[in-house]
């Protein structure tokens, strides 16, 4: 996966994520529990690719002789520095990832107030 697709992919989940749901729809609720969980693949998938991605930037400039005589301290920091769109890739990847799983743990809860709520009634 590229970083693009990476990018690409993350626009999809997190506009996926923002996508309002209404409490007075059950049907809207499940559409959006199944697209949720439709993309949990993709999610856990872009996550790996960002990580990958990271590390190959990572070991790149560590294998880099410029780099050879400066401190670890140093390094660190430039290395963060010139790293930070796949460390900021990877960030966003994960919370994502997880943002993904809570939305569907508070879509479940939804669904779960509704039903009770049609016991209550019915």
């Amino acid at each position: 996966m590229t970083k693009e697709q990476i990018k690409s992919s993350l626009e999809l989940i997190q506009t996926a994520i923002e996508k309002p749901a209404t409490i007075d729809s059950p049907t809207c609720i499940l559409e959006k529990m199944e697209e949720s969980v439709n993309l949990l693949g993709l999610s856990s998938e872009v996550y790996a690719w960002s990580e990958r991605l990271y590390n190959e930037k990572l070991g790149a400039l560590i294998l880099a002789k410029e780099f050879k005589t400066l401190q670890a301290t140093d390094k660190k920091m430039l290395f963060a520095s010139m790293a930070a769109e796949e460390i900021m890739l990877h960030s966003k990847a994960e919370r994502l990832n997880k943002a993904l799983t809570h939305s569907i743990d508070g879509l479940r809860s939804m669904l779960s107030f509704l039903k009770e709520e049609v016991k209550r009634i019915g």
